[in-house]
């Protein structure tokens, strides 16, 4: 009993914790990419789009179905965002 509630709790402040660096990192990169000279969006875009076909191509070999292939970019594309 005891250790079921301590990986509970265990799994609650990872999730804290997965939450503050998600927000600590949100707002670290709306400083950082609204100082004047930051990047064009379209060369961010542009980016995206190179290192997920990268991932997508580097995944062919476990993946074979062309609709996995399209959500691995997808969600490669957008984790960089």
């Amino acid at each position: 009993m005891k250790s079921g509630k301590m990986r509970f709790w265990l799994y609650v402040v990872l999730f804290a914790a997965w939450i503050i660096w998600i927000l600590f990192a949100s707002r670290l990169s709306h400083k950082v990419y609204l100082q004047a000279g930051a990047p064009d969006t379209l060369v961010m875009l542009a980016i995206a789009v190179l290192v997920s076909l990268l991932a997508t191509w580097r995944s062919r070999e476990k993946v074979t179905r062309n609709k996995t292939r399209l959500l691995t970019f997808w969600a490669s594309f957008c984790s960089q965002q």
